[in-house]
């Protein structure tokens, strides 16, 4: 059998097994139903009868105690051959004053200390109806339970289908997404019972996608960028011997070194790229003071970069919750690329906005960022054309970093127009120290 004929057998095999349970079940309530229903019409058909051979039994009480004991038999006789009902003289005496038997067909009753009459079947017609009235309600029970089993069933599989649908289509999504088809996603569900694991599983094969699509892109981007500095490598290593004297194989040696460091630098900016992206970065948030944080982070930039002017206007009584570690790799990169464009001045300034949130900006006085590549410089390895090229310095990593390290912080980070005429990063989104 193929797959799609497995799926419907699964499909009557649920069914069944739901019906056949929640059908059984129906039918116990049913009959236990049924059973009390017929208990109580039993003591009210005893109770009726009972009721209407009452007067007729005093009447006849009254007749055997005006009749000599000895002409009792003569008057039952009498009674038998009249009446409407048979009549017995038991010679024992009645331990109740009136009863019924336990078939309900005939009416003991006490007469004298020593007798006890007994008169039945009391009426042969109310008997007959009542078992015809129990039959008719048996018959009537048992169409309606036929009727009620049907109607459930059909409920229940309407109600099963789509919801078998749904997994079906989830497994062939599941198993898509298992043999490398990434791009694949689920339906809409039928059912409003799969619908949020439908948009989970949609979801989580979107963000595999992206993390996939960026590692590759992440791939042949690193390796385009090693190629420069290993072929300065090996050009340097071929020029250092041939060096005619020490101090010119102390420069070569310097530049060996140089872009080696190169090379160490890209490969860890890399690595931690592809940890932050692949969220593998566990965030260790502490309350900072931004004021006195920023200026820690601000020494190192204004020492390596001695003719610009860094102003951070940040109140000293605020706040925030960060993780002073991958936050810092955000703040240094933007510092970092900010210095290198500038011109003279690099401003640093925080506020909270009205939904309580912290923001933080970074500004130059450089070219700035035309508008259609205020996104694109967010990408790995991605460098203007214009101003901010290689030349300029770093990996290529520096924007994609912080920009995952702002994300981890559930902020983001964007590309503006600076007031100073050259670009402004803006960290929005931020929470301040509670």
């Amino acid at each position: 059998m193929n797959r799609r004929g497995l799926q419907k057998r699964g499909l009557f095999w649920l069914f069944f097994r739901y019906y056949i349970i929640l059908a059984c079940t129906l039918a116990l309530l049913v009959t236990l139903a049924g059973w009390l229903l017929d208990t109580q019409l039993d003591e009210d058909v005893r109770e009726d009868a009972l009721g209407r051979t009452a007067d007729v039994i005093q009447l006849m009480r009254s007749d055997y105690a005006r009749t000599r004991a000895d002409e009792w038999s003569s008057l039952t006789r009498y009674f038998n051959a009249t009446g409407p009902y048979s009549v017995a003289l038991l010679d024992a005496p009645a331990h109740a004053d009136m009863w019924l038997s336990s078939n309900g067909d005939l009416v003991y009753a006490r007469l004298g200390p020593t007798h006890t009459l007994v008169i039945g079947p009391i009426d042969a017609l109310a008997t007959k109806s009542r078992d015809l009235l129990l039959n008719t309600q048996h018959q009537l029970e048992l169409v309606v339970t036929l009727l009620v089993a049907l109607g459930f069933g059909i409920g229940l599989y309407a109600w099963l289908k789509p919801q078998w649908r749904d997994l079906i289509m989830l497994l062939d999504t599941a198993e898509r997404l298992g043999e490398g088809q990434l791009t694949t996603r689920a339906p809409p569900a039928e059912s409003r019972l799969f619908q949020p694991m439908v948009t989970t599983l949609n979801s989580m094969a979107s963000r595999l996608d992206a993390l996939l699509a960026s590692r590759q892109v992440m791939a042949h981007a690193l390796a385009h960028e090693l190629k420069t500095p290993l072929a300065r490598l090996r050009f340097g290593l071929a020029l250092h011997d041939t060096a005619p004297d020490p101090q010119a194989r102390a420069q070569r040696r310097a530049g060996i070194d140089a872009d080696l460091e190169e090379l160490d630098r890209l490969i860890s900016d890399s690595l931690g790229w592809v940890r932050m992206a692949g969220g593998q970065v566990e965030l260790r948030s502490q309350p900072l003071s931004l004021a006195h944080w920023l200026a820690e982070q601000i020494t190192p930039v204004a020492r390596a970069y001695p003719a610009l002017e860094i102003h951070c206007q940040v109140d000293t009584a605020l706040t925030a919750t960060l993780d002073p570690v991958q936050f810092g790799l955000a703040i240094r990169n933007l510092l970092g690329n900010a210095a290198r464009h500038a011109r003279s001045r690099i401003d640093i300034a925080a506020r909270i906005e009205e939904d309580d949130s912290l923001t933080l900006t970074v500004d130059d006085d450089g070219p700035g960022i035309p508008e259609d590549a205020r996104e694109r410089i967010f990408e790995p390895f991605v460098r203007l054309d214009a101003a901010r090229n290689r030349e300029s310095g770093g990996t290529g990593l520096g924007l994609a970093l912080a920009r995952a390290a702002v994300e981890l912080h559930h902020g983001k980070l964007s590309a503006l127009e600076s007031p100073l005429g050259g670009a402004r990063f803006c960290m929005s989104g931020l929470r301040p120290a509670p």
